[in-house]
């Protein structure tokens, strides 16, 4: 109901009996009356027909944009906000839709600006409902683009709007509990105050009470020319820097380099400010490197390809063929192959990292066609990759290369994972267990052999080897390793950063006393750090659940081994949920599963059901290709604990997506290809998860495909 004593509806802060729209107040109620019966097109009539005779009044303007966002007319809503900003330049709700549109339109940095606007214009203590659930959206937003800083600040500046929002609680606890963020990114940061006997301090006070505020941009004006009189005061860096994170602007990452490079910062606190910008700098997909076609003309494409399958240095892949096809649509390949830096192995069983080959580049035969001569195509990135692959099929080819070529760049591709994930080709042979074992060394000899010679850009484009030689390096090399294990444990990457550490002589950070520091107060990515025997039972506990809500995988792990070890603890925890929590965060496969089967044990011990520890061993038995045990696996929950809550869900999911059931619920058959190349193994029948066994109950032999 309107009446004289509601607000206007147009965000001027007044109430109706003071606001020019007292005198259409009727039909501002016939048609907030409209929009809520959700008769949208007969509302927007009514309001553009009052719109002719009382010209961009801000209610009629703010009733319309609602009606627009909920039809989803995104050209008539941006020129109805574009109005309502220019006519109405200081009003709180312009402002706030103008922000909701440009968050709707993905330009976020945009966004953040005009909420800036809309909150320095709130009236008294109003906060609408609309800038309210705007800032929902935006922080949303900034959390899928990953700033996940101004994320945190958005969701954190609306809970303290209403602290009793469940939503928003959940939201916030979701974005700090997420597995893929790493812990640098989770820390509560919080904007310092003036240090004591500061000569500045009147003005940093002003620019403080403004961050605090919610004024980020004015807090961060003042700061800036606060810095230009005062440099190299980290409190007023660190306050840059965060003011800077919460806009989303793209300065972080030097803001943060220059608080962590400021004499009189503490070490952990500066090598983690470096971790902390070079993960907001993405560095992980810089450098971009060339990914070319290097096009070589041949003489006679049937010999050539004759010489090609009889090398050791390269793999067939015939199925690949039609991905090749030229962009004219011309044949595909008559061949593709993988061209290798080592022979094939003979055998995968006794595979090890040196015997191991990677891929250095796929090679394309085209025959000759009617405007084109026969060739050979190499898919490369253009590093030294490019050269060892040009060199080798020199070798094989000889004089079947014509030496005519010619170079075209298809695409860019991130650097680092090129050399921490490379390509590997594997015996067809290898068990799956050996697949595993062989890559993870791979990737941490590559880790050690290839990364501290990696140009860096936060390091001013040294190597972590070179920046080493120089002193005032030290802390930027330890920040970009902090931030390396960081991204490894939310991958997770299966590598050790010490190793590294070691390897450039970088300090490996020593274990955190308990009994000096308020733990609590610690950054998630040093709560790993934590000497857990030195914590009484309490403490232990206390601990355990924070480092739950932020998902440190570590921190958990190290926790839960401590806890797992203290007879006093017994009957205080649930060794189950510890040994299932310590499998979680596990990267290798077997380790994670033997910690599985001791959760299994001991909620049957503790009169439990097993059945969540059992359906998460599933995926993992079948991703090592023990298919026996899968079988296995599967035929208990089906037969004892289908009717528990989420199994009949979660163990259909499970066969879904490894391929075993279509989504309809049959049992997929293999493609003659698939089933040749999958290890096989006999099963039972599989049912619908949720659907009675047979009548009888009797098993019949199928075909369990367990995908490669």
């Amino acid at each position: 109901m309107i009446d004289a004593y509601s607000y206007c509806p147009g965000g001027t802060g007044t109430k109706i009996k003071h606001c020019e729209c007292r005198d259409i107040a009727g039909e501002l109620e016939k048609i907030i009356r409209a929009v809520e019966g959700d008769q949208r097109v007969a509302a927007l009539d009514r309001i553009n027909r009052t719109l002719a005779t009382k010209a961009n009044r801000p209610c009629l303007l703010a009733l319309k944009i609602r009606t627009l966002l909920d039809m989803k007319d995104l050209q008539a809503l941006e020129d109805t906000v574009t109005t309502f900003v220019k006519v109405a330049p200081d009003n709180v709700l312009a402002h706030t839709f103008s922000g909701l549109l440009e968050t709707r339109k993905r330009r976020l940095r945009e966004a953040v600006d005009e909420f800036q606007v809309a909150l320095s214009l709130l009236h008294d203590s109003l906060f609408p409902v609309e800038l309210y659930d705007a800032l929902d959206e935006v922080a949303h937003g900034l959390a899928e683009s990953g700033e996940y800083l101004a994320a945190r600040a958005h969701m954190a500046l609306r809970l303290g709007v209403s602290s009793e929002d469940e939503e928003a609680r959940r939201s916030y606890l979701l974005l700090l509990h997420s597995d893929h963020i790493p812990q640098v990114l989770k820390r509560n940061l919080t904007f310092e105050p003036c240090p004591a006997g500061a000569t500045w301090k009147s003005r940093f006070d002003a620019a403080h009470s403004e961050v605090l505020r919610w004024g980020l941009r004015k807090g961060l004006e003042r700061f800036e020319k606060l810095n230009q009189d005062f440099p190299q005061q980290p409190a007023i860096l660190h306050n840059l820097a965060l003011a800077r994170s919460c806009l989303a602007l793209p300065q972080q990452p030097a803001a943060w380099r220059a608080y962590a490079r400021c004499p009189g910062v503490p070490y952990d606190a500066a090598v983690e400010a470096e971790a902390l910008a070079f993960v907001l700098s993405r560095e992980l997909d810089d450098p971009q490197v060339p990914f070319v076609r290097l096009t070589i003309n041949v003489r006679d494409a049937q010999a050539l390809n004759e010489q090609l399958l009889a090398s050791r240095w390269l793999v067939a892949v015939p199925d690949e063929r039609q991905q090749f096809r030229t962009a004219d649509d011309g044949p595909p390949p008559k061949s593709v192959f993988r061209l290798l830096d080592k022979p094939v192995a003979e055998s995968g069983t006794e595979l090890s990292a040196d015997t191991l080959s990677s891929v250095l580049s796929y090679l394309m035969l085209y025959g000759r066609e009617t405007d084109r001569e026969a060739r050979v195509e190499l898919h490369v990135p253009k590093t030294e990759v490019l050269e060892q692959a040009r060199a080798r099929l020199g070798e094989i080819a000889g004089d079947l290369l014509t030496g005519e070529e010619a170079a075209e760049e298809l695409d860019t591709v991130p650097h680092m994972p090129l050399v921490l994930n490379p390509m590997c080709h594997f015996p067809p042979d290898t068990p799956l267990p050996v697949r595993r074992r062989v890559h993870n060394q791979i990737v941490q000899r590559e880790l050690l052999r290839r990364w501290p010679d990696l140009p860096l850009a936060a390091l001013d484009g040294k190597t972590s080897r070179q920046a080493m030689e120089d002193p005032a390096y030290r802390v930027p090399v330890a920040g970009v390793l902090l931030a390396l294990e960081q991204l490894a444990d939310a991958q997770p990457w299966p590598f050790d950063v010490n190793a590294l550490r070691t390897e450039l002589g970088v300090s490996i950070p020593e274990p955190i006393d308990p009994q000096t520091v308020d733990v609590r107060s610690l950054s998630p990515a040093h709560l790993a750090r934590v000497a857990a025997d030195r914590l009484s039972d309490d403490e232990l506990l206390r601990l355990y659940e924070h480092v739950s809500v932020f998902n440190a995988r570590r921190a958990i792990a190290h926790l839960s081994e401590e806890m797992l070890r203290r007879e006093s603890l017994a009957g205080r925890v649930d060794r189950a949920q510890l040994y299932g929590g310590i499998a979680e965060v596990t990267p290798d496969l077997e380790t994670a599963i033997g910690y599985l089967h001791q959760a299994q044990d001991a909620a049957i011990a503790q009169q439990q059901s097993p059945a969540g520890y059992l359906l998460n061993e599933l995926p993992l038995q079948l991703v090592s290709g023990n298919a026996d045990r899968a079988k296995e696996l599967m035929n208990r929950l089906q037969s004892r604990h289908l009717s528990e809550p989420g199994i009949s869900e979660g163990l259909y999911n499970i066969l879904v997506q490894f391929g075993i059931l279509t989504p309809d619920g049959q049992l997929r058959t293999a493609a003659p290809q698939e089933a040749a190349d999958a290890p096989a193994a006999s099963a039972s029948k599989l049912w619908t998860p949720g659907a009675p066994p047979e009548a009888g109950g009797e098993q019949r032999p199928s075909q369990l495909w367990v995908p490669d």
